[in-house]
């Protein structure tokens, strides 16, 4: 299959997964409550969130330009520049 065999294993798999969970949270009667569809209820105090999340995002993305400065600069980098 390809380049397409990952893709597709991979979305079968989650499907999979999607349907066992939905059969497993209606087979029990105190897990019902769980599994609904997204409504205006669900947005709220949302904004309050993200003000909180907006700094833990900023440190994660700025671990993410080190870590891609670092192996970009590593690319410059020769085998007898590294032996000694």
């Amino acid at each position: 299959m390809g380049i397409k065999g990952p893709a597709l294993a991979s979305s079968v798999s989650q499907i999979l997964n999607m349907f066992i969970l939905w059969i497993y949270l209606n087979s029990q009667k105190d897990l019902k409550e769980m599994w609904f569809f997204p409504n205006k209820e669900c947005f709220r105090g949302l904004i309050n969130y993200m003000k909180l999340g907006f700094w833990s995002l900023g440190l994660i993305w700025l671990e993410w330009c080190a870590f891609e400065f670092m192996t970009f600069m590593s690319g410059y980098l020769d085998v007898e520049s590294t032996s000694g």
